[in-house]
């Protein structure tokens, strides 16, 4: 019998670019705050810094400690724990008055409470928004957060 080539990422066998490129994301994990970030109408260095400090990689005081690069790991807006990104987007006191304002000033009548992870509180903040509502928040929110990280350099 003659030796036959059959592409297995399609139901007739047969090889196309489209199915190459499916294959290639093939097992892939869908990260949950893709959408949101990227999707949203926030200029791309703050869709970036946000990709980042979702990610948990933006350079906060215990991650450059763990780096060698300082021996202080408290926050500088609050002094009071360790700042962590989830620290920094969520449980900060600091930052908590910043949130407050967003939602008062967007007409919230009781504020979402901010909760321990930042990325679980923002998808469950935005469930029952329509599309366009949820680009104006996602906006709204990564705008903030670009103001926070920039108060926190300058050491506000």
């Amino acid at each position: 019998m003659e030796d036959t080539i059959r592409w297995k990422w399609t139901t007739d066998a047969t090889y196309s670019a489209r199915s190459a490129y499916q294959a290639f994301f093939h097992g892939r994990i869908q990260f949950k705050g893709a959408t949101p970030i990227w999707k949203a109408w926030a200029p791309m260095k703050v869709k970036f810094f946000t990709w980042l400090a979702v990610k948990g990689r933006i350079w906060t005081a215990d991650r450059r400690h763990r780096r060698g690069l300082t021996t202080d790991t408290d926050c500088r807006l609050c002094d009071q724990e360790v700042e962590t990104a989830d620290h920094l987007l969520c449980t900060c006191s600091f930052t908590k008055q910043v949130w407050h304002s967003l939602f008062t000033a967007l007409g919230y009548q009781n504020p979402p409470h901010v909760a321990d992870c930042f990325l679980e509180w923002w998808l469950t903040l935005r469930q029952d928004l329509s599309n366009e509502q949820k680009k104006g928040l996602d906006t709204a929110v990564m705008r903030l957060l670009d103001g926070v990280e920039r108060a926190e350099c300058q050491g506000v």
